[in-house]
């Protein structure tokens, strides 16, 4: 009698034991997914998607504020030394003319971002804003340097005065520089992105469906919302 309860009692325990291994390894493991669920969003959600596009977006507004620098600074000089002086000029300070930034590419940070967004209208900014950044710095510099240089280089050629020309320059280069903050947002779209990012880091997203639930907060849907006053098609 005493030996079976014994036997009772040590398989009792035997059993706590294997039940206690496998409950600690099944919260092990749960633990374990989570975490991974956790690296794998801040990876692409956030690494491969926000901050990524948000980078972009900078590089990108600084390679038109440089061109567009660039470009003023050509024109400055065309405007105040004579032709060949100006040619002299140019030809030493712009030897790397032809690899200044030109093409806007859309990133596959975009993609993922405008997956879980799914705003049609924040869509439409982001290609309007890739596309008029190539269309800026191809002006700048093929149309506006180039035009600057081949009128110094044939001044027979030109069809217009070199104070047209200029004024002509100034103006278009300008128009297509206000064009991008005041009419596409360019300045915004970043402002707005680095917001949904600081929302979604206190919301500290630990699944998919709560990573979505939280793209679709009304937080983030207010700031997208502010993005309505430009007009794109």
């Amino acid at each position: 009698m005493i030996a079976k309860l014994l036997n009772s009692i040590l398989d009792n325990a035997t059993f706590a034991i294997i039940i206690g291994g496998l409950l600690a390894g099944w919260f092990g493991f749960k633990q374990y997914r989570a975490q991974k669920i956790r690296e794998n969003i801040e990876k692409r959600y956030f690494g491969e998607g926000l901050e990524d596009l948000i980078s972009y977006l900078h590089f990108l507004r600084s390679s038109v504020e440089d061109n567009y620098d660039n470009c003023f600074r050509i024109i400055k000089y065309y405007r105040d030394f004579g032709n060949i002086r100006f040619l002299e000029w140019f030809d030493k300070t712009q030897k790397s003319i032809n690899n200044r930034i030109l093409s806007a590419k859309i990133p596959n940070s975009f993609f993922i971002v405008a997956s879980k967004i799914k705003n049609e209208h924040f869509d439409k900014m982001c290609l309007a804003i890739f596309a008029e950044i190539a269309d800026i710095n191809d002006y700048y510099i093929s149309d506006i340097i180039t035009g600057l240089v081949q009128t110094a280089r044939e001044p027979r050629d030109a069809k217009l005065s070199k104070e047209k020309i200029i004024e002509t320059a100034v103006s278009e280069g300008k128009k297509r520089h206000e064009r991008l903050y005041n009419e596409l947002g360019l300045y915004d779209i970043i402002e707005t992105l680095e917001e949904i990012l600081f929302e979604l880091r206190k919301k500290d997203v630990s699944s998919y469906k709560k990573l979505d639930n939280d793209f679709k907060s009304i937080e983030v849907g207010n700031l997208l919302k502010a993005l309505q006053k430009y007009k794109v098609e």
